[in-house]
């Protein structure tokens, strides 16, 4: 294996198993460090690590979303949410943006977003100050 677990995405394939990789250790991560898993926002970040990757990635976006429907131009919504099922125990979500970050150094795979009420962070937050 490279610096990189997945990169270069090259095929739409790849681009599955890097968001199913990326929702299982985001979940694996949220009850690691929260004790319980969260609702996903249902928004999946990809990050690239090559021009190439980042051009051919921008390409498959374009073919899975909706262009004109993005939020701050980052995150676009899927003609058809990206559904990952539920699998070695962490539970089903299903993703209805989908954002392809610009290619850096960082190793990180990709990102999701976890909604927690704002009483619960509030709670959270203070716990941690």
């Amino acid at each position: 294996m490279g610096a990189y677990r997945f990169s270069p995405i090259k095929s739409e394939e790849e681009l599955q198993k890097a968001i199913e990789y990326t929702q299982r250790t985001c979940f694996e991560l949220c009850k690691k460090v929260l004790g319980n898993y969260l609702p996903v926002a249902g928004n999946m970040g990809i990050f690239c690590h090559f021009d190439d990757e980042y051009a051919f990635l921008t390409d498959v976006r374009k073919k899975l979303t909706i262009e004109a429907d993005n939020w701050n131009q980052k995150y676009f919504r899927l003609h058809d949410p990206i559904v990952v099922p539920e699998g070695e125990g962490v539970p089903r979500a299903v993703y209805t943006y989908l954002y392809i970050r610009k290619p850096d150094q960082h190793t990180e795979v990709g990102d999701v977003d976890f909604v927690l009420d704002s009483g619960k962070y509030l709670e959270l937050k203070n716990s941690l100050v």
